[in-house]
């Protein structure tokens, strides 16, 4: 199928945020083909006006816990230890295969609402439950976001603190070579959305499952994807049980290296950020939640400069109560002026590369992208600023179309979801 988007005015990302205007993008079986001014049009492709639309890359929803859907607002004056035992205690670690694919079809609608068009699920289900992974990255699938599943593994019942009274964890422990094994089988069983392991953090699993789930991941060219240092009980667990930081811990594990995603790090200091920029890891950040359950700001900038590669998420909808790209776009801009000195803020471009994860509107790239209204009030005398008023003033309300590898997910405001 062929598209072209006519008179558009777009940002084409990565670090370039200045507009193009009066530009035809061409795509093509997923693909963008060409971008030019007055392209020569197919014949048997569908025109889209886009004259009235600002076009740039889709958002990457980096990390998530789909379950999270059926639990909003839950325990609003908890931090994260008494608030994981609200959001999982009930039900959410035991869920059936319709309520795995309800939460998801939920999950995947706010995500495409704010501009979503990729996704990484970091699948909760304690203990481990292979059928509820299966379910989950069939529902993914249908949605035809962009999804991995990272299942969520754990070994250890509790750490230093790390979950203490969470009884349902407590109460069942899987053995580490149980873990192991049933995930290593889901990885290479072929389900229709990736997969991927998913250790819950270096508090709660042990060193054998944290070395092995980074050899078979490497193994298989795969990202290994963890909580790490969200608040202070987790770095307090990590010392007690380790004698070092979670980060120094994993490097002297030889776990660190390009394919790891490390979620939250808020609380990390200038060695641990060495660490992380020398091995070529990735920090995923989540500003809602770590505001929402009181874990602090994350030293972004500081990471930035020392070229660690930055990737945004809303985190679950238990502890954001929105699954909003765009709301969490603001959050990570402004939150650091509430915390640090302004030698620690972030700039929209910044902000907008985080979100997209770099992603580019050019020749050859993935058709993902997504289309604002610019006869939105959010853009009312815009002039050549339109990373800061994306980040700033834009709503979901005020999105389009959204697309991923040339297929709606949104067309004129109405989704496009199976």
């Amino acid at each position: 199928m062929k598209r072209v988007f006519t008179g558009a005015t777009f940002l084409p990302g990565g670090k370039d945020w200045q507009p193009r205007r009066g530009q035809d993008i061409l795509i093509s079986d997923g693909i963008v083909l060409e971008i030019g001014s007055r392209i020569a049009v197919p014949s048997d492709a569908q025109i889209v006006d886009a004259s009235s639309l600002l076009l740039l890359p889709g958002f990457n929803n980096a990390h998530t816990h789909s379950p999270e859907m059926l639990g909003r607002g839950l325990a609003p004056m908890a931090e994260l230890n008494e608030w994981l035992g609200h959001a999982y205690g009930s039900g959410r670690d035991t869920l059936d295969d319709d309520s795995v694919s309800r939460a998801i079809h939920l999950c995947a609608a706010d995500i495409v609402r704010g501009g979503g068009v990729a996704v990484t699920d970091h699948f909760r289900q304690v203990p481990l439950r292979p059928d509820a992974v299966r379910a989950a990255a069939r529902a993914w699938a249908k949605t035809k976001l962009k999804a991995r599943v990272a299942i969520n593994l754990r070994d250890r019942a509790t750490a230093g603190g790390g979950l203490v009274g969470v009884p349902e964890v407590s109460a069942a422990r899987h053995s580490t070579r149980d873990v192991l094994v049933q995930a290593e089988a889901l990885l290479d069983e072929g389900l229709p959305a990736a997969i991927l392991p998913g250790p819950s953090a270096p508090q709660r699993v042990t060193d054998e499952l944290l070395i092995e789930t980074a050899r078979f991941a490497r193994a298989r060219r795969l990202s290994l994807h963890m909580h790490n240092s969200e608040n202070r009980k987790d770095v307090e667990a990590c010392r007690e049980l380790y004698g070092e930081s979670a980060i120094a811990h994993l490097n002297r594990l030889g776990v660190l290296g390009p394919n790891v995603e490390l979620v939250h790090c808020v609380h990390i200091d200038d060695g641990d950020i060495e660490l992380i920029a020398k091995s070529g890891a990735r920090i995923i950040h989540s500003p809602i939640a770590n505001l929402r359950l009181g874990s602090g700001v994350a030293p972004i900038a500081r990471a930035l400069r020392q070229n660690v590669d930055i990737r945004l998420s809303t985190d679950g909808a238990g502890s954001n109560d929105s699954q909003s790209m765009l709301e969490a776009a603001k959050f990570a801009l402004l939150a650091p002026r509430a915390a640090l000195p302004p030698s620690e803020w972030l700039t929209p471009e910044q902000v907008l590369s985080m979100a997209t994860g770099g992603a580019q509107l050019r020749a050859g790239a993935d058709a993902d992208l997504i289309a604002f209204d610019l006869g939105a009030s959010a853009f009312v005398n815009v002039g050549d600023n339109f990373a800061s008023n994306v980040v700033l003033a834009a709503r979901d309300a005020d999105l389009v179309h959204v697309m991923a590898d040339g297929e709606w997910l949104m067309r004129d405001k109405e989704l496009q979801l199976s």
